[in-house]
This record gives C-alpha cells, sequence and structure tokens, in this order.
C-alpha cells in the first residue's frame, strides 16, 4: 500500500478505515503515528501542513485494502493492526517489509524507499513532478525533485540520444 500510494510510514500506520473511500477510489490522509517512549502515539494532524491530501488508488493499492479489510478485527478502525486490534508498530512494519525483501531475495533499504520508487515510478511514466509532489504532501517541488525523483538505469543514456536524434 505504501509503495502504490507514496505513504510515509506514520500517515500509514495512522490510517483507519473512514480514511479510504472505496467508490471514489481514494484515501485521505489527515493525521500521523508516531513513536513517543516506546509507545505508538497517534497525532490528529499530519506532518505538514502540506501533508493532508487526498490520493486516488490504483488497482494494486485497492487489493492492498482488500487484503488489510480480510485481516480486519471485528470492531477495529485501524487499517494496520495487529490481531488484538491495537496499532501495529513502527517496527512490526518494518520487520515485515524485511521479511517481505528476504523472501523475494531483494536488498532491503527501509520503508522510506517505498515512497522514492512511488516517486520515481510515477516520474519514469511522465507524470508531472508537481503532481508527484502533492501526492506526495511536499511542500515544494524542490523537495520532491531534489531527494525523491531517482533516475532508473539507462533512463540518462536514453534521453540523451534522444535529445541528439541518436
Amino acid at each position: 500500500l505504501i509503495l502504490e500510494t507514496g505513504l510515509r510510514a506514520g500517515e500509514a500506520l495512522a490510517l483507519e478505515w473512514n480514511d479510504i473511500d472505496g467508490d471514489k477510489r481514494t484515501l485521505r490522509v489527515n493525521k500521523n503515528m508516531v513513536r513517543v517512549d516506546g509507545k505508538n502515539v497517534g497525532q490528529r494532524t499530519t506532518k505538514t501542513a502540506s501533508g493532508k491530501r487526498t490520493i486516488p488508488l490504483n488497482s494494486k493499492a485497492m487489493e492492498a485494502i482488500q487484503y488489510l479489510r480480510g485481516q480486519q478485527v471485528a470492531g477495529c478502525p485501524y487499517i494496520f493492526a495487529t490481531q488484538t486490534g491495537e496499532h501495529v508498530s513502527y517496527r512490526h512494519l518494518l520487520t515485515t517489509m524485511e521479511r517481505a525483501c528476504e523472501a523475494a531475495c531483494v536488498e532491503h533499504r527501509g520503508l522510506h524507499a517505498l515512497r522514492h520508487s512511488f516517486a520515481s515510478n510515477l516520474y519514469s511514466r511522465g507524470v508531472e513532478v508537481k503532481v508527484i509532489s502533492k501526492l506526495l504532501g511536499h511542500a515544494s517541488v524542490e523537495i520532491t525533485y531534489n531527494r525523491y525523483i531517482h533516475f532508473f538505469e539507462g533512463d540518462i543514456d536514453d534521453t540523451l540520444r534522444q535529445a541528439v536524434g541518436a
């Protein structure tokens, strides 16, 4: 879900089922989860003012949400929850990703790498940086372009060849 939406880990952990609009296929980001003295603390605000946003959900994100709904504890409002209906911790989410990377035989680079991959994937598909910046909840396009857009191997060579007509 993080890979398909570009959410920060704290935003994902704070998600509740009422933040999902299945009919409109959107996800509303309006809060954040942080760790204070080793405990999850929900904040009824996002990291930044621009972090409050609505993200369209593609089919892969919808599949992830449907999977998570199937794991839902009755009456639990949280999308990422334990079997007892409590918030999943950041460490638990990180461990889950580490195991998934190991099973897929790919190098683990941390949860935030999913956010970078989201931005880079959109950019490689021709999505404008301003749109990507808005989806990521950045205050400025410069942050998105300078820190989150990574070129894929061969992209620069291909672009240069096209520019010179080779």
